[in-house]
């Protein structure tokens, strides 16, 4: 793995994240990996605070404005910047778990079908805020994704990291995963996500809405990815309050007729099943489930969030219809 080392641009969207950018910048200039062969660009959306500050503390090499502020519309710009061979996404919440994190993640494309690479686990700290370690637990923030099957890191209460349809071999250190169908991907492309800079640069990445990504990668051929057995924080949110509205404001953003991939449809049968297990709080038995994996008090907020996730979407779907 040492004698294998490609250069890597890291793509970092940021705004207003003083509290949190320099921890980020902090463990990619820790990473046991030659300085030299990363690159960090900051795609800023105009930060009133010392974001701007901060990156330049920590050296980074290109620093883009940003004006339409959304992380979709950064991302892209990152990636006409980006000089080297592979491209990495990371969000300004985003804390690296290892010294060699890189060089773990870099390490599958020694394979030349594997066009990328994304770590296997949300990881967390025993210090983070309850709402964090359960977003780890669940393999990401949204229940709902994970009862649809749409998710794409570990459920403790799953034993699984996706239920779409699949084909994998284990390699010890990764799955080597290959996507059968572009109708059916997991929610990949986001939160560490790596990948080729000149599979991508084929692509029409902009806006960079990373299920869309997958699936033109898949449609082009490129179906063959890594998930590699490392974590990564997200600092998704420091309260519930907080959580909640992201939420909300996700849902208010969310638009399926400007995606060209989307996996949810209202005649989905796992969607009754949601609401079922929503309403009569069957979601308490994956709470047991899930304990029994990986206690943690976290997962009492697990029918808490399930009941948010569906009022939220609940409500972003009577407001499309009657908008009609």
């Amino acid at each position: 793995m040492n004698d294998f080392l490609p250069t890597v641009s890291i793509v970092i969207p940021t705004y207003n994240s003083h509290n949190i950018l320099a921890l980020c910048l902090k463990n990619i200039r820790n990473q046991d990996y030659p300085q030299d062969k990363i690159e960090i660009i900051i795609i800023d959306g105009g930060s009133k605070d010392n974001t701007l500050e901060i990156a330049k503390k920590y050296s980074v090499d290109k620093i883009c404005y940003n004006p339409l502020v959304v992380e979709e519309f950064g991302r892209a710009l990152g990636i006409d910047l980006a000089s080297h061979d592979l491209i990495a996404f990371i969000d300004q919440d985003n804390l690296l778990v290892c010294s060699d994190w890189i060089k773990k993640m870099v390490a599958p494309f020694q394979d030349s079908e594997i066009v990328g690479s994304e770590p296997l686990f949300y990881s967390y700290r025993r210090t983070d805020p309850a709402i964090v370690r359960y977003c780890g637990l669940i393999g990401g923030d949204d229940p709902f994704h994970v009862y649809l099957g749409y998710y794409d890191r570990f459920c403790y209460f799953t034993n699984k990291w996706t239920d779409t349809p699949v084909i994998q071999t284990d390699t010890n250190d990764y799955l080597k995963i290959h996507l059968l169908c572009s109708k059916k991907i997991p929610t990949m492309g986001a939160n560490g996500f790596i990948v080729r800079q000149n599979n991508l640069h084929k692509i029409n990445y902009r806006p960079f809405i990373h299920t869309d990504i997958i699936f033109d990668l898949v449609n082009l051929g490129n179906s063959t990815f890594a998930k590699v057995r490392v974590g990564i924080i997200h600092l998704h949110a420091n309260s519930i309050l907080e959580f909640m509205r992201k939420k909300i404001r996700r849902a208010q953003r969310y638009n399926p007729k400007l995606r060209k991939y989307n996996n949810l449809s209202l005649k989905d049968p796992k969607l009754s099943l949601f609401v079922l297990r929503t309403l009569l709080l069957l979601t308490a038995l994956d709470v047991a489930k899930g304990y029994r994996q990986k206690p943690d008090i976290a997962w009492l907020l697990h029918p808490f969030i399930c009941f948010l996730a569906l009022s939220t979407y609940a409500t972003k779907t009577i407001m499309t219809i009657v908008h009609l």
